[in-house]
């Protein structure tokens, strides 16, 4: 589970939402310059990030938080380049406007994630050990995230049979966007206490990290990955000659 990392969680996680963002990635709006070119950048640093994600990083607020806002991230940017296409028949060649309403996704997930952040702060759903998080899994009231997404999906898909396909399209982003300000705000506490413990680490002299750091370390240390990366870090150590 994200929230309460385990090994496997460790190992396969950061590479799923890597993988994410080089798949999904491919399908950035056509014709905005120097796309490419960002793109490939953008890879190469989240590349080099998931190797410290998996590799490193014992910070359980860092990891969960690059975890699960990128993932929610990539989602809004797919959405995003989807509405761009749609749109950009309406306007002008070399107009800002498809790219200032192709936005609007993002946006929206970005300002549902400050409201989530910034809100009402309730009893935490994280409980600490010294400098060790756990996850504490709470039944919330109301209606599920799973139970949202198939009220979504199901709206979604007999508005399809109603519509024509460029309006089908829209709402397939629309549901899409909705989608994802909904897990956002379903997992609102979550976010409010990321970001609790966050403010609570500036004044520790050792970040939180995971329950399970013990065993994630012995882990590590048997992973082709950790091993190289044990093997620079000796290096590097190493007086030169």
């Amino acid at each position: 589970m994200l929230f309460n990392p385990a090994v496997e969680t460790v190992k396969n996680g950061p590479w799923v939402i890597f993988f994410m963002v080089l798949f999904f990635g491919m399908f950035g709006p056509p014709g905005v310059p120097h796309y490419w070119s960002m793109y490939f950048v953008i890879l190469g640093i989240y590349f080099c990030l998931t190797i410290f994600l998996v590799g490193v990083c014992e910070r359980y607020v860092l990891f969960v938080a690059m975890i699960f806002f990128t993932g929610v991230g990539v989602m809004g940017f797919l959405f995003s380049s989807f509405l761009y296409v749609l749109v950009l028949d309406f306007f002008e060649a070399g107009s800002f406007k498809p790219v200032a309403v192709g936005l609007a996704p993002l946006a929206l997930i970005f300002l549902a994630a400050v409201a989530a952040a910034f809100g009402e702060n309730p009893t935490s759903s994280f409980k600490t050990t010294g400098n060790k998080v756990s996850f504490q899994i709470k039944r919330q009231r109301g209606y599920s995230a799973g139970l949202m997404a198939r009220l979504i999906t199901l709206t979604g898909g007999l508005a399809l049979k109603l519509i024509g396909p460029l309006n089908s399209g829209i709402v397939g982003v629309l549901a899409g966007t909705s989608g994802c300000v909904a897990l956002i705000l379903y997992y609102r506490h979550i976010i409010r206490g990321l970001r609790t413990l966050r403010i609570q680490e500036r004044n520790m002299p050792t970040p939180y990290t995971f329950m399970q750091i013990d065993e994630i370390r012995e882990a590590r240390s048997r992973w082709w990955l950790g091993r190289i990366l044990k093997w620079l870090a000796s290096l590097s150590r190493s007086p030169s000659g």
